[in-house]
């Protein structure tokens, strides 16, 4: 994790700009905890003299900063006492392109040195009309992706496309799977359903099968209607109380998983969507890829 460490402090060069009023030597100081990590390398290190920093969207700069160095450009976020680096260097883990609230195109970006103790993750939209490298918006992702990152265009809302990204960890030796829809109105990223999906269990081989399969993770979001109040279908591994509730055997694990499909409509005062009627219990079958 990152941390307060053996801080090593770089001074920022004297033309750095202000960001939202703030002056060089606050912005200093506020990245001071930003250039030690566990692994006692910088994280900043690869962005170089910064030369600029400035406010993300609507963020306030106590929360987050986009800074420019001589050799790149960096996400900076600061949750409590600690400090997040996504320098922007190599390929996104990931994007798509759609109608973005002001925005053309999304990427995911991971640290350079991501792993499964440490990945902080980022979400961003570049806008459409920008001649520069300002963000229209960057979203933190709440659980990071250190085994990668799926994003597609998500068409729920009237007059704009959401994003659906599915970040990839994993439990053990087998990967699983968060699935989050977010919302793009007005050019700013909101997380609006978040739903663990499940895990893709490794299968050894057996009678059926002679050789190693893969299941798939069984869960996910799927539209249902779109609309001012879009509906949607949330599917997640079903419980044991919920299997037994339906009177569906539970299963678990293999290639044919129980299920709860929820359905969810969305709140437009809360900005989230909610549970309305009973969940659906089945099981899904085939779910393995077998060599």
């Amino acid at each position: 994790m990152l941390g307060r460490l053996a801080l090593v402090v770089t001074a920022l060069a004297p033309s750095l700009a202000r960001a939202d009023g703030l002056d060089a030597a606050t912005i200093d100081k506020q990245l001071a905890s930003c250039h030690a990590s566990e692994t006692g390398e910088d994280p900043l290190a690869a962005v170089g003299a910064i030369v600029r920093a400035e406010a993300i969207g609507k963020h306030p700069t106590s929360e987050a900063l986009q800074v420019v160095g001589k050799k790149a450009r960096a996400y900076v976020f600061f949750t409590g006492e600690r400090c997040a680096v996504i320098p922007v260097v190599g390929k996104p883990a990931a994007f798509a392109k759609g109608d973005l609230g002001g925005a053309k195109v999304a990427y995911v970006l991971r640290t350079p040195n991501c792993n499964q103790m440490e990945c902080p993750t980022v979400l961003t939209l570049k806008s459409a009309a920008s001649t520069d490298d300002r963000a229209l918006d960057a979203l933190y992702v709440p659980r990071a992706c250190p085994d990668g990152a799926e994003l597609e265009r998500f068409a729920a809302f009237p007059g704009r496309d959401s994003l659906k990204l599915g970040c990839w960890g994993s439990a053990g030796v087998d990967p699983d799977r968060v699935d989050y829809l977010i919302d793009t109105d007005k050019g700013r990223l909101v997380v609006v359903a978040e739903v663990a999906a499940g895990v893709g269990w490794v299968q050894p081989p057996d009678e059926k099968h002679p050789r190693p399969c893969q299941a798939r993770v069984p869960g996910g979001i799927a539209l249902v209607a779109r609309g001012d109040k879009p509906t949607i279908d949330v599917t997640i591994p079903a419980t044991d109380d919920e299997a037994r509730a339906a009177g569906v055997e539970l299963l678990s694990g293999g290639c044919d998983q129980t299920i709860a499909t929820h359905r969810e409509q969305y709140d437009p005062r809360t900005r989230v969507f909610v549970a309305i009627g009973k969940a659906k219990v089945t099981i899904a079958r085939k779910l393995c890829k077998c060599r």
